[in-house]
């Protein structure tokens, strides 16, 4: 992945210990700091009381709150905030269900790796979607 202009901090918002590790490989060099949470409830904290956060990447399928539900609750409080959805459940059903609930883009599972990076790097950078 391309680096950014700036230091940007990304929240990501995952259950398994396998998805968060292929995540961290395919974003490390880029520039970026990474955290991560594990639930819902623990992203909508994480998202309110730390302003420096510049994306979300939101896995759907959570214990307790669920990606969808935390992404309302987010988005309530901070609507700028780029979140993008990911997920092994992958229909348009769910696709449109992310979108509605305010993620800016949706990923499946297993992630195309060039896809991801550019979808990161232009949500980051300020570039519109990726997808139209």
């Amino acid at each position: 992945m391309r680096k950014v202009s700036k230091k940007k901090t990304i929240l990501v918002v995952e259950d398994s210990e396998t998805s968060y590790c292929l995540i961290n490989e395919i974003l490390a060099g880029s520039g970026v700091n990474l955290r991560r949470v594990m639930n819902g409830e623990d992203a909508v904290r994480q998202c309110a009381q730390n302003k420096d956060l510049d994306l979300v990447i939101m896995d759907i399928v959570l214990p307790g709150i669920d990606g969808i539900n935390a992404t309302k609750e987010i988005k309530l409080k901070r609507k700028d905030l780029k979140i993008i959805a990911i997920s092994a459940l992958v229909t348009d059903n769910i696709k449109n269900e992310c979108i509605e609930a305010g993620c800016d883009e949706f990923i499946p599972k297993p992630i195309d790796i060039d896809y991801f990076r550019t979808m990161v790097h232009d949500l980051l950078e300020g570039k519109v979607s990726v997808e139209d």
